[in-house]
């Protein structure tokens, strides 16, 4: 199969992906493929496909991959994967496979995390009154890049200056959830949730309704994302609506890493509440392949290339020279470059597969 890493472009991935739902159309009796594109840009298209042998399954198995569109080549190999080889290791009149791909065509497109309106999609699924981030605005100083200037170590030294001077003020935990939780009153800035659903999100949790049929006892849903957590390791970030602690998770699923999500707006959280509403059995979980590191510092070092990214889109920084650096960087934390990176990705997310399969008897 074509690496979609050795094609880096949405346009590329998009007929790679095409090319799979059509084979996989002569080897199950239900295969749909739907193209969705959002306003004036019609090229630009979410893609999904329905694989089952069944009108009535039992269970559902879902991969939503490119919320963060940077972080679509990723997640749009691996439902390659899926669809060509863990689907066949499957009993297809049970469980129906359900794939999501490319829900932010133009982030994909343009190597961004947000959509053209600078919505974080995945921070744009609010259940109920929209959050209220009362420490976001305490640290503009910090996600505004007042630090930034024409000297990378200058530009350095005040960055980690402003931040220490905000964890001094705020303290850490706070200046944590403060940045990476979401935010709603200011649409130039990161993370910023949006202040209504946009198409994208009305379009997945279409997608999920109609292709959820009645039948369907138990939905097991993988969230993919790259960028947070260990380097060349796949985690999972459960959501706190979740039945069983991460330590079990780690056990039914072999698995070293599992965190709990305290980010507002996020997907797994939204489809939980629909879910009990249904009175599913439901399992939502983010799937993420690291690519910097763990630590404190690799945090906020992403966040540094994260607030420098957003600023180039705002117009606040003029050289290209610049530009061209911060961008190299910020599109390698979400969508490496390195051969190893991506044979070990490949070979974590094959064995969470095939003990998912396990586990959940698909």
């Amino acid at each position: 199969m074509i690496q979609l890493h050795a094609l880096k472009s949405y346009e590329a991935a998009k007929e790679t992906f095409r090319c799979v739902v059509g084979v996989a159309r002569e080897h199950y009796r239900i295969c749909v493929h739907h193209s969705t594109s959002f306003e004036e840009d019609v090229l630009l298209t979410t893609e999904s496909a329905y694989i089952c042998d069944s009108d009535h399954p039992e269970k559902l198995l879902i991969l939503t991959s490119g919320m963060h569109g940077v972080e679509g080549f990723v997640g749009s190999e691996m439902i390659n994967r899926v669809i060509t080889k863990h689907y066949k290791e499957m009993n297809a009149s049970k469980t129906a496979l359900l794939v999501i791909n490319f829900i932010n065509p133009w982030g994909m497109k343009y190597f961004r995390r947000v959509n053209r309106h600078n919505i974080d999609l995945n921070r744009n699924f609010i259940h109920g009154a929209t959050p209220y981030n009362a420490h976001f605005y305490k640290l503009k100083s910090l996600l505004n890049a007042d630090w930034q200037g024409k000297f990378r170590l200058i530009s350095l030294i005040r960055y980690y200056f402003t931040l220490f001077k905000c964890i001094m003020d705020h303290g850490v935990l706070n200046t944590k959830q403060a940045i990476f939780s979401g935010q709603y009153e200011f649409p130039e800035q990161i993370y910023f949730g949006g202040l209504k659903s946009t198409s994208e999100h009305e379009n997945v949790i279409d997608l999920i309704h109609r292709f959820t049929e009645d039948s369907v006892k138990q939905v097991i849903h993988f969230d993919l994302h790259t960028g947070y957590g260990p380097r060349n390791e796949l985690s999972l970030i459960n959501s706190s609506y979740d039945a069983l602690n991460p330590f079990l998770w780690k056990r039914n699923l072999k698995l070293d890493h599992v965190e709990i999500s305290d980010v507002h707006g996020d997907l797994i959280d939204y489809l939980y509440l629909m879910g009990k509403q249904n009175h599913r059995d439901c399992f939502h979980t983010c799937a993420e392949f690291g690519t910097l590191g763990h630590s404190l510092y690799h945090k906020f070092e992403s966040l540094r290339v994260t607030i420098l990214e957003n600023a180039i889109w705002q117009g606040k920084i003029e050289s290209q020279k610049i530009k061209e650096k911060i961008l190299k960087k910020f599109v390698n934390i979400y969508c490496p470059n390195e051969a190893s990176w991506w044979l070990k990705a490949e070979s974590d997310f094959d064995q969470l597969m095939q003990n998912t399969i396990s586990y959940f008897n698909l």
